[in-house]
């Protein structure tokens, strides 16, 4: 839970910060100008929940999180929302079951069966999970899937991405709990027809509460920053070949981060990464990763959803908007950011 982490969990690995500052961008050559669209206020001020796109009902799935209540106490949901981006409405999803109250799990969009996957993070007792559940979007229903074989050790979170090229749920890193020492480098996949779940051979750097996408094409998962095993932020960028096992060190970051957000935009063949936090606080800055040429580029704003880590980021594979949702505007313990959703339309 945030407010029980000490204060040494956000300190830099290198002991320094560059801060890149949205209005910083502007002047930078080839930097994308970028456009925020802010939505109505709906699924209430949570962080550490999950987003996905909904192919079925063409809108985001927004679940769980943790809320600060009035009397500063911390509070995890199971609330379950629908935010369509054409009508600008949100829509409260009851259903008869559901997974108990959780927060720094992972949610991913399997669009093969129109259906979003749920694995681990915490309940209120804030020890680790290692359930899974699919929540069927055509007739919103949970079910906790119960798997065949080895499956994953407890973790929180971890990142998890759906593999439609493999027809696999790709799970990667964590971290026991929130302490030192914790963090886990394995990776699994989980075949959704058999039910069961495989580990790869390859080990990860060992990272929890990072920035992943999935370039299905190619078959990478990429992560960033995140922390290490130590707890120190991290600003490395780290591929993992999905078929070998192997992974590549792709260099540095912007800056040391965690809590920042990802997804993969396959027209420009990008990770775009979004917000985080740093030992100075929450970062309101975007940037691109090219695997064509192989560098991070900042993105100049407009206009933009602020400072915030622990929030949401989820495309619409569809017309490539961009979705953020929640958080909290610092590093720890600070203030939530509501509600509000605000979309993003990427140019290439």
């Amino acid at each position: 839970m945030v407010a029980s982490i000490p204060s040494y969990l956000c300190t830099s690995a290198s002991g320094s910060v560059l801060l890149l500052l949205l209005g910083q961008c502007a002047g930078i050559p080839g930097a994308e100008p970028v456009g925020w669209e802010q939505g109505p206020e709906g699924c209430g001020q949570h962080f550490a929940q999950s987003a996905v796109w909904d192919g079925q009902d063409h809108g985001f799935l927004v679940f769980g999180g943790e809320s600060i209540l009035g009397s500063g106490q911390l509070s995890i949901c199971h609330d379950l929302w629908l935010y369509v981006p054409v009508s600008r409405t949100w829509t409260a999803l009851k259903t008869a079951t559901a997974p108990d109250a959780r927060a720094y799990h992972a949610c991913a969009w399997d669009d093969h069966r129109g259906e979003m996957w749920l694995f681990g993070g915490v309940g209120a007792s804030l020890a680790a999970r290692n359930d899974l559940w699919r929540f069927e979007a055509k007739t919103q229903h949970w079910c906790q899937v119960t798997a065949a074989g080895a499956v994953p050790p407890a973790r929180l979170s971890p990142c998890l991405q759906y593999s439609a090229r493999l027809d696999r749920l790709v799970l990667y890193g964590g971290s026991k709990g929130f302490q030192l020492n914790c963090a886990l480098d394995d990776v699994w996949t989980f075949d959704p027809g058999a039910s069961t779940w495989t580990q790869l051979d390859g080990k990860g750097p060992g990272l929890w509460q990072c920035a992943s996408a999935l370039d299905d094409a190619s078959g990478r998962l990429l992560v960033q920053g995140g922390y290490d095993g130590a707890c120190r932020a991290t600003s490395t960028t780290w591929s993992c070949d999905l078929t070998s096992g192997i992974w590549s060190d792709l260099g540095d970051g912007p800056q040391s981060l965690v809590a920042n957000a990802a997804v993969w935009d396959e027209p420009g063949r990008r990770m775009l990464m979004y917000g985080g936090a740093h030992e100075a606080g929450a970062a309101g800055s975007a940037a691109t990763y090219s695997l064509n040429h192989g560098r991070w580029q900042p993105l100049a704003m407009d206009s933009a959803p602020g400072a915030r880590a622990y929030f949401s980021m989820a495309r619409d594979p569809d017309d490539g908007s961009v979705f953020i949702v929640g958080g909290i505007a610092n590093t720890f313990g600070s203030p939530m950011v509501g509600g509000t959703p605000w979309i993003w339309h990427p140019q290439h």
